[in-house]
């Protein structure tokens, strides 16, 4: 028999930093379906508990279960959070490929 060392898996920075932005999106996307059904239907009850599990892998990933809750909303907006948003983004794009929106693709199209 071959005697093949194991070795221990590792993960990066960078790696969990890539697994807490899909987590981010598959929340946003869950909570999106949740909201889509109705109030009391299990559909919803399966999108909560699933939110509730990423919530769970979050913390005991970062040591804050509410990682990717949003942050309270303010009319006047603040320089700071503005930077914060732009910094996350920019780290979003190194770490996962650039982004384009869909909505913000035009076609143009000629024809006649």
């Amino acid at each position: 028999m071959n005697a093949v060392k194991r070795q221990k898996p590792s993960i990066s920075p960078e790696d969990i930093e890539r697994l807490l932005f899909h987590l981010e999106d598959v929340r946003d996307y869950i909570i999106k379906y949740g909201s889509a059904q109705a109030f009391h239907s299990p559909a919803r009850a399966i999108a909560d508990n699933a939110k509730s599990a990423i919530d769970d892998l979050v913390g005991q990933v970062t040591g804050n279960r509410e990682y990717l809750w949003g942050r309270p909303a303010n009319a006047g907006g603040s320089d700071a959070e503005v930077q914060r948003s732009a910094d996350k983004e920019a780290r979003r794009r190194r770490l996962l490929g650039v982004r384009i929106p869909v909505r913000a693709i035009r076609i143009a199209a000629n024809l006649t």
